[in-house]
């Protein structure tokens, strides 16, 4: 893998607000343009809190997802 690029991104979580991550773009050597991005709070910070209050908020399930009209859960 290479690192390829690490800048903040702003989001709106509607249940803490705004957060900034980082996000890292790591391109997977010997692919056509395949990456692996990921976002991370820095240590310690506001944003790393919120992600830890979203952690541990038990959060409704969403609804069952559906093919083709069927209402039975995927599986």
């Amino acid at each position: 893998m290479h690192k390829r690029a690490n800048f903040p991104v702003r989001l709106n979580h509607p249940r803490v607000g705004e957060l900034t991550p980082n996000c890292e773009r790591l391109v997977i050597a010997g692919t056509d343009s395949l990456a692996l991005v990921v976002y991370h709070p820095v240590i310690g910070s506001a944003d790393a809190e919120k992600l830890s209050l979203l952690a541990s908020v038990d959060l409704p399930t969403a609804a069952p997802a559906t093919r083709s009209g069927n209402t039975e859960l995927l599986g």
